[in-house]
């Protein structure tokens, strides 16, 4: 206890008791620092879907916006929306980014947002033209719609 003469501490020692606030069911928690672990606290899925929604979140290169949870297998609504409740990101969060123009096939595929198709298409196109420079030369590629690729930009640098 800051403050106090080491002498009164221990004299004073067997009748102080300091509470563990640890993390309260309704405390707020950032999802891209969560921890399994934390999830649990939260008293809203087991442990298999906790791991689930950090593995995602690994996936991804972290969430960018609340909706992403909707994503994670085997969730159900209800939990969704508690979850959508009880977590948040920060305003300033910027996710991992892939570099389009030097990932390969495996890192690229690896993306939930990129499938092997678009993927090998990206590796293709880049081959063939020596590079993608924005977003909007992916618009050309039959294997994804413009959805997807709004989708995937947060995660991109060229």
């Amino acid at each position: 206890i800051y403050g106090m003469d080491s002498a009164l501490f221990s004299a004073l020692y067997d009748y102080i008791k300091i509470k563990d606030v640890g993390k309260t069911a309704n405390q707020r928690m950032d999802i891209n620092r969560i921890e399994i672990e934390d999830i649990g606290q939260l008293g809203v899925v087991n442990e298999r879907l906790a791991s689930r929604l950090v593995s995602y979140r690994s996936k991804l290169g972290g969430y960018k916006n609340m909706g992403q949870i909707h994503e994670v297998y085997g969730m159900d609504s209800i939990s969704k929306t508690v979850l959508a409740d009880r977590l948040f990101i920060r305003p300033n969060f910027v996710p991992e980014k892939i570099n389009i123009n030097q990932a390969d096939y495996e890192r690229l595929s690896e993306h939930p947002y990129i499938n092997d198709q678009f993927a090998a298409a990206i590796v293709r196109y880049r081959n063939l033209n020596g590079g993608i420079t924005g977003i909007e030369e992916l618009t050309h590629f039959r294997s994804v719609d413009r959805y997807q690729i709004d989708k995937l930009f947060p995660y991109l640098e060229f």
